[in-house]
């Protein structure tokens, strides 16, 4: 019973991880998109500024 319980678990976190990381994945298109349209420059996630163009400042 424990084994069927993980077996499910494990499914249910990878279907969550892999629908996360779609997110993700489109918040960042999203924001790049904005930047772009706007020329700003957007705060990454992570609290780094990045260029529209994906190069970091310096």
């Amino acid at each position: 019973m424990k084994t069927r319980t993980c077996t499910l678990l494990e499914k249910q976190l990878k279907a969550a991880s892999t629908a996360i990381a779609a997110l993700h994945h489109a918040n960042c298109a999203l924001r790049d998109e904005i930047g772009r349209q706007q020329g700003t420059n957007i705060i990454a996630l992570d609290g780094r500024r990045t260029r529209s163009d994906n190069r970091p400042l310096e």
